[in-house]
């Protein structure tokens, strides 16, 4: 006898009073995380610098679009713009989701301005002969850009005692990533994870790191059109999180799992 697979609305029902908020969203990695979650009913708080007035280096996707996607998919899509880089915006987006719902159940950190006005044939240039402007982009609008949103978070997170915070990475088994800024950037964001989970452990509040590898985002696209076809095929911009992101399974017991 076989087994009846269980409709995908049935699973994700219990997510549709929660309330997330993705950084960086207006396309790529963070978009397609955001789609997951409207899927799941999420309300998203979609959170970018790209809108109509204008979008990074020209790059397709602004934080309305992905925010009306949200709302297709039977979540509440609300698109905020952000610089993350300016802790006063960061500041003034979590006043307002507090003031709206009094709640917060997940953050998923992925603004990321490493690859910002990078010439992609000196990637892998030794360290003293990067612009110091790479260091700039991946630290302080990456890694220093997840920890505030983090500080911001979390004390909206514990009066409920639940929430996950997801910081996007890049890791391949701890080999060298091939540029010093980029490594450093990512190794940080990983052991950030780990530390955030040993110290919210106490306040059943989950925090991992998530390398979701090598995806055809818009702008992997747009430096390489003559491989876009074949990226499409093996490759989207979007990813299952909403399946697991409030799970039993993934629910931090030990913080040696976060890091992962």
């Amino acid at each position: 006898m076989t087994t009846p697979l269980v409709p995908y609305t049935s699973v994700v029902t219990p997510l549709r009073e929660c309330v997330a908020v993705v950084t960086g969203a207006s396309r790529g990695i963070g978009k397609g995380i955001a789609l997951a979650l409207g899927e799941a009913g999420v309300t998203v708080y979609v959170t970018g610098r790209s809108d109509a007035g204008g979008t990074t280096e020209g790059l397709p996707g602004t934080i309305s679009e992905t925010a009306e996607a949200v709302s297709q998919r039977g979540g509440r899509g609300i698109a905020v713009r952000c610089d993350h880089a300016d802790d006063a915006q960061v500041e003034t987006l979590f006043a307002r989701i507090t003031q709206e719902h009094g709640r917060l159940d997940c953050l998923v950190n992925n603004v990321w301005g490493g690859y910002e006005q990078q010439d992609w044939k000196r990637f892998g240039a030794p360290f003293w002969e990067q612009p110091i402007r790479h260091w700039s982009g991946m630290f302080e609008a990456g890694v220093r850009a997840h920890l505030i949103a983090s500080r911001l978070a979390v004390p909206v997170m514990l009066p409920n005692r639940r929430g996950l915070i997801i910081h996007t990475t890049a890791w391949d088994r701890d080999n060298y990533l091939g540029n010093l800024f980029y490594d450093l950037a990512k190794s940080t964001v990983s052991r950030m994870a780990l530390g955030m989970a040993k110290e919210l452990l106490p306040h059943n509040v989950s925090v991992i790191a998530l390398a979701p590898g090598f995806v055809g985002t818009e702008r992997v696209l747009a430096l390489s059109p003559q491989r876009g076809a074949r990226l499409r095929r093996w490759s989207r911009p979007r990813t299952s999180a909403a399946r697991w992101w409030l799970s039993p399974a993934m629910r931090v017991s030990a913080p040696s799992r976060v890091a992962c």
